[in-house]
């Protein structure tokens, strides 16, 4: 399917993909806390959603970013 004039193609890799080499860290509090809700077994935000390093500084940090923010995403089922 041809794109229009005003269509951008995306090419490279996105703000996901540079950053998600990265680890939960063990100090994101609001994340250990609500994986520790409900005996272990996660709040409504832990069981229903992903914590997952994004990139706030693309496209600069292509192919990896060294600083990541973690923030909560729909999970992709």
């Amino acid at each position: 399917m041809p794109m229009d004039d005003d269509e951008v193609e995306a090419v490279g890799p996105n703000m996901w993909e540079v950053a998600a080499h990265h680890q939960i860290p063990d100090t994101h509090w609001e994340y250990q806390a609500r994986k520790a809700c409900n005996d272990g077994k996660g709040d409504a935000a832990y069981c229903g959603l992903d914590y997952v390093p994004v990139c706030p500084h693309m496209p600069v940090c292509q192919p990896k970013c060294d600083l990541p923010l973690f923030v909560w995403k729909k999970k992709a089922h």
